[in-house]
């Protein structure tokens, strides 16, 4: 009866030794299995958060394309223009300077001032290439830093606090009398917001044009998965593995007169760092 009894200690004993290291190691692979899916959770919530911001972006978009046809459909009884007719672009607006840029860069191509490097041969050719175009990026985001003067329609003003106001602009072509381009925001004082309004009283009912004064800088970078367009194009596409994003610091914004020269607009704002 001791040796039957001793000999179901030994094997219990045994189990045990089995089963505890079993359990460990299916403890340890649970932990790593939590630890990846809380790695996989924190990503897929990031790329929603891209997703949902590209969504917003493309809902905007959209709604201001809609704003634009009834626009047009109501000032010529329903009849909408030929989708084959657009906008002409005006040299006096941001898509004017994106418009210069990627000439002066198929410029710099054809001239042979700089190559691509996604056309290289091999690595060595790459590498010379990428040097020849940093330095022209460079150089170029230095020489077409500028003052503008762009005619433009105020599409919205926001009051942030007592010393602080944004202002959303949309590029005017003066020649077709039309809006063009996409919007920008500028961040101002709620002064300036109050002269703007004024000057929208004095339009007597009609669209009120202003002019707005800043400096343009362009802030182009090298991009070697950016090959086309694609359905945003934001930031702006230049050429293949070239884009643009840009900046511009608020100077005034005064009344628009297609006859004067810019320098003659009235001006209800020029303030001086943001006043």
């Amino acid at each position: 009866m001791t040796h039957d009894s001793n000999l179901r200690h030994l094997v219990l004993a045994i189990c045990l030794l089995v089963a505890v290291p079993a359990g460990l190691v299916t403890t340890a692979e649970a932990q790593n299995r939590e630890a990846d899916l809380a790695r996989e959770n924190e990503r897929l919530k990031g790329r929603n958060a891209d997703l949902e911001a590209t969504l917003e972006a493309a809902m905007r978009k959209i709604e201001r394309l809609e704003k634009r046809i009834a626009e047009l459909e109501s000032s010529s009884g329903g009849a909408v223009a030929p989708a084959a007719e657009t906008v002409e672009i005006p040299e006096a607006s941001p898509d004017g300077v994106v418009e210069r840029i990627r000439a002066v860069h198929a410029e710099a191509i054809v001239s042979g001032e700089i190559e691509s490097p996604l056309d290289a041969a091999d690595q060595a050719s790459r590498n010379r290439a990428l040097r020849g175009l940093q330095k022209w990026i460079a150089a170029t985001n230095r020489k077409l830093k500028q003052r503008v003067e762009w005619p433009v329609l105020v599409t919205g003003m926001e009051r942030m606090g007592p010393t602080a106001a944004g202002i959303e602009l949309t590029p005017w072509n003066p020649k077709e009398k039309v809006a063009c381009g996409d919007p920008f925001k500028i961040q101002v004082t709620p002064r300036i917001i109050e002269n703007i309004r004024r000057s929208g009283l004095r339009a007597e009912g009609e669209t009120p044009v202003f002019l707005f004064t800043g400096v343009f800088e362009p802030m182009i970078s090298w991009n070697p998965r950016r090959i086309e367009v694609g359905p945003f194009d934001n930031p702006r596409f230049i050429a293949p593995g070239v884009e643009m994003r840009w900046k511009v610091d608020f100077k005034s914004i005064g009344d628009h007169d297609p006859e004067a020269k810019p320098a003659d607009a009235k001006q209800p704002g020029s303030p001086s760092g943001g006043e």
